[in-house]
């Protein structure tokens, strides 16, 4: 679970079953009680929190001032919303496709034609599909 270190008190949360992953996993959703059950058949074996579950408003100032102090050095005026998050995501991948584009076959070029038809949902079920897959398959998704 995240908070968001400046402005409304936003929590975000994300799902996550190798420890590895940790130290570059990123908030995919809003912070709700029902996420778990409605996204993994079981309730989770333990959860890890970013921030202390009891962080108000009133608390967050020196809460970031401990982090500080103890050697956290990310920026804590950045601006985080789900929104940019998914739109940087899928930018890359348009770019590593862009850029890969004068070495497409007719089927893969077809498929990029489809694909930019979808509307932002389709593409987001899209991905999470073929996120799947992959995994089914044993391999990373971040270098297929």
């Amino acid at each position: 679970m995240w908070l968001s270190s400046n402005g409304s008190m936003r929590k975000y949360q994300a799902l996550t079953d190798d420890e590895g992953e940790l130290s570059t996993i990123c908030p995919e959703v809003k912070y709700t009680a029902t996420y778990y059950r409605c996204h993994t058949l079981n309730e989770p074996d333990f959860i890890i929190y970013a921030t202390p579950p009891g962080l108000t408003v009133s608390t967050r100032k020196a809460f970031i001032v401990k982090l500080k102090a103890s050697g956290v050095s990310v920026n804590f005026d950045y601006e985080f919303s789900l929104g940019k998050q998914k739109a940087a995501r899928e930018k890359a991948v348009y770019d590593r496709i862009e850029n890969r584009q004068n070495y497409l076959s007719t089927d893969e070029a077809e498929i990029l034609e489809a694909y930019r038809q979808l509307t932002n949902k389709g593409k987001a079920d899209l991905i999470k599909r073929m996120e799947a897959l992959l995994n089914e398959q044993g391999r990373d998704v971040n270098n297929a």
